[in-house]
Order: structure tokens, then sequence, then C-alpha cells
């Protein structure tokens, strides 16, 4: 049997790769490759690499060492470097612009409206989709979030949204998970929050999305939230704001 040397490079600067080596008594093409995480869960490396496993492909996870030994054709070992290439990268930092509209008509006064003709071009098919007479922007708040991190904010008079960003191995999505929309409410002496929606959505990078909030019983219309969702260039600092 021929010794193994271990020798690890780097590739795109995230993963670790061990050489490739013929796995003797395997079958015939098969090759050894090891891959190092440096970002990724398991779980998710795994996910990513199960798909691009030929029939005769294996894997073997090592967690206490972070890594995955793939066994395959070389064709599918290299699909998975790339991949894994392009996974296993460090949490992104993304942009958020999130709008709670209202059926009804006008603006509210003094309300900032943040993307306006993205918010006035969902707001125009909101109209023609649910015949309502108008709509009303009760507030528009931008913030950033990391993902694995949780962010929330205070949205409109009496509102907060919350919601885990969740990581995504597809770059061109948001997840949003456990995402909570609740209103201040008064319970005898007491002002408390109630929730009024709580879902998980996955956002499109650059493609707006209205999520359908329902009726609250102390709204006098329908309630909408509007997402966008941008990447923030490089060398900003990540914080929440309006």
């Amino acid at each position: 049997m021929l010794p193994v040397r271990r020798c690890f490079g780097l590739l795109a600067l995230v993963v670790l790769l061990a050489p490739v080596f013929e796995a003797p008594g395997q079958g015939p093409g098969l090759v050894v490759q090891v891959f190092n995480l440096k970002f990724r869960t398991m779980d998710e490396a795994t996910a990513v690499v199960r798909p691009l496993l030929s029939p005769e492909g294996s894997i073997l996870i090592l967690p206490s060492s972070r890594s995955l030994t793939v066994k395959d054709t070389f064709a599918s070992v290299q699909r998975v470097a790339q991949a894994l290439a392009a996974a296993d990268l460090p949490p992104r930092t993304l942009f958020f612009s999130v709008s709670l509209l209202q059926a009804g008509s006008g603006l509210i006064p003094g309300v900032v409206v943040r993307d306006a003709a993205e918010v006035m071009a969902a707001g125009e098919r909101l109209k023609k989709l649910l015949n309502i007479g108008g709509y009303v922007v009760l507030d528009s708040v931008q913030v950033q979030g990391v993902e694995g991190d949780a962010v929330g904010f205070a949205i409109a008079k009496d509102y907060r949204l919350d919601f885990h960003l969740e990581r995504s191995t597809d770059t061109a999505v948001a997840r949003l998970k456990d995402l909570v929309l609740s209103r201040r409410r008064e319970e005898g002496s007491k002002r408390v929050f109630r929730d009024v929606l709580r879902t998980s959505i996955n956002v499109s990078r650059g493609q707006p999305l209205v999520l359908g909030v329902g009726r609250d019983e102390t709204a006098t219309g329908a309630l909408f939230l509007l997402f966008i969702v941008r990447d923030v260039p490089a060398g900003t600092v990540a914080r929440g704001g309006r």
C-alpha cells in the first residue's frame, strides 16, 4: 500500500485540500481527497457534497478535525472541490430595506420611504392584485445583519420585527428563519408585545418580496411587509439603523 503524505494547500482562501490519491482496491478510477472546513458546519458541507457524488462515491465525516474525506471518480471530486470552495466562505453581511404597508391611501406624514421606487412598484402591484384603492407606507427601515446572527428592530409606531439570519449555501438567497412581527399592546397597566405574524421566508437578493401579514385587529386595513435584500459593499461596517 502506498504511503500517504499529509500535504495541504489553500484553495480559494477558505478550503484546505489534501492531495488526491488513487483508492487501491476500491474500483477503477476512484480517488480520495480530504477537505478541511473553515466556516461551514459539517451538516452544511455534507448537504453541498452529497448531490455531487456518483453512485460509487462516499463521504467520511470527521467532526473532531472538521474534515470530509471524499472518495469518488476524479471528475466528481473536482466538482466537490469547486462547490466547497464557493460555499465555505465567511458569513455574509447583508443589507435589508424593510417597509410596512397598510391597505389604505396616502403616506403617513414624516415617514421617509427607503427604496421609494421599489416600494411604489410593489404597492401598485398590490392594488391591482387585491383590488384595493391604495396603500399607506407606515414606516421604512434599513438594517444590516450578519449570517448566523439574530436581527431585530422597531418598525412603525408600535411594531417590532425579529428574525434569525440563517446561513445559506445559495449566495443569491437570504434565509430569514423564525421571523416574527409583533405589536405592542396595552393590557391593563402593562405594555406587552403580541405576535401578529410568525413564519420563515427566503428572499432573493435584489428582488423585492411582499409578505402578506393579514388583518391585525388593531389596524384599519390589511398589513404587508416588503423586503429588499442586497450585499453590503466590502469594507462597510455592519450595523443596524433606520
